[in-house]
């Protein structure tokens, strides 16, 4: 199932956008 893997990616780019506001 491609949904399982689009949804984890999705959750690794949303955790980097996170990190790199928390970090700026």
């Amino acid at each position: 199932r491609g949904d399982e893997r689009a949804v984890e990616e999705a959750e690794k780019e949303v955790r980097k956008a996170g990190a790199a506001e928390e970090e700026e």
